[in-house]
């Protein structure tokens, strides 16, 4: 699944992003090239995902917020950034409201430990450590951390009028987001998740 994430990725070194909205000095090249940060606007950014099972033949989809972000600029030019999600917000779209039950029941799955296990890992981060352009596209290159374990994660993002755009698909075995027990209990539900991740920034930075 992708992600269109789009600096979803930036995200800075471990608990720094968690803690501060300023980045670390290995962010800056040199005395004379300081980068400049600017937060995300993160009321009007959103991450949207989509899970499918049985080989495509069925999905879910949902949005999970923002607890922060911002993107680094060097002379105008995209660098690099941080961002952190919070995941206790995940949240389904695809189960209408006036199916309050199945639509619960889905969330507090997504929430358990077989998947992200929210309550012991309840942020994700995602860290840019590098950011290479032609024309309007970025290719980025960062470290993603869910449930506390942290991969390599390379993808493309567009800018666009209000920010920039990325979809990105992981393969969730690899951070450990599995059903536990059988592999046909493990496979129910297909390996690869999409992240579509929309980033607005205030149009004062545009």
């Amino acid at each position: 699944m992708k992600i269109s994430l789009l600096i979803m990725s930036i995200w800075l070194v471990g608990c720094y992003a968690k803690t501060s909205t300023n980045p670390p000095k290995s962010f800056v090249s040199s005395a004379d090239n300081v980068a400049d940060t600017v937060p995300v606007d993160l009321k009007n950014s959103i991450i949207k995902w989509k899970g499918t099972k049985m080989r495509g033949l069925g999905k879910h989809e949902g949005t999970i917020n923002l607890a922060s972000g911002f993107l680094l600029f060097s002379k105008e030019t995209l660098t690099g950034g941080s961002f952190t999600f919070d995941m206790r917000t995940i949240n389904v779209t695809d189960i209408p409201e006036h199916e309050p039950v199945p639509r619960r029941n889905l969330i507090n799955h997504l929430k358990s430990e077989e998947f992200f296990e929210v309550e012991t890992f309840p942020e994700a981060q995602l860290i840019i450590t590098s950011c290479t352009s032609e024309n309007e596209t970025f290719n980025l290159v960062g470290d993603l951390t869910i449930k506390g374990q942290t991969h390599p994660i390379s993808f493309e993002a567009k800018k666009t009028k209000y920010g920039y755009e990325s979809t990105l698909e992981i393969d969730r075995f690899i951070w450990d987001v599995a059903y536990t027990g059988s592999w046909a209990n493990r496979t129910l539900v297909d390996r690869m998740v999409e992240f579509n991740i929309q980033i607005k920034i205030p149009k004062s930075a545009l």
